[in-house]
């Protein structure tokens, strides 16, 4: 028995809008693997990555016969950034903490 004429339209319309569906969500994700891709990436870094400061105080370590082996010391510290002065400016800043 064949088909009748009614059925074929039917089948090629829905074989149409299915390829169609396919068609539309293919261009979605090229356009947003290609176009926005680098915004995308940008937003994810932000994302999975913060920058969380880590308290440098430790606890004391004892040997077995409760001698401290390890203690915390507080300590301060600061400088200029070497990578952001010009070389002159870091090798005074040097020789100038050398002298005090």
């Amino acid at each position: 028995m064949e088909p009748s004429v009614s059925s074929k339209r039917r089948l090629w319309f829905a074989l149409f809008v299915v390829a169609l569906i396919f068609s539309l969500l293919i261009g979605r994700l090229a356009y947003i693997q290609i176009v926005k891709g680098e915004e995308y990436k940008k937003l994810a870094m932000l994302q999975q990555t913060r920058n969380v400061p880590i308290p440098a105080k430790r606890g004391v370590i004892y040997d077995r016969k409760g001698i401290k082996l390890a203690f915390s010391v507080q300590s301060l510290q600061f400088g200029p950034i070497r990578k952001i002065l010009e070389p002159s400016l870091w090798e005074r800043w040097q020789v100038n903490l050398l002298r005090s």
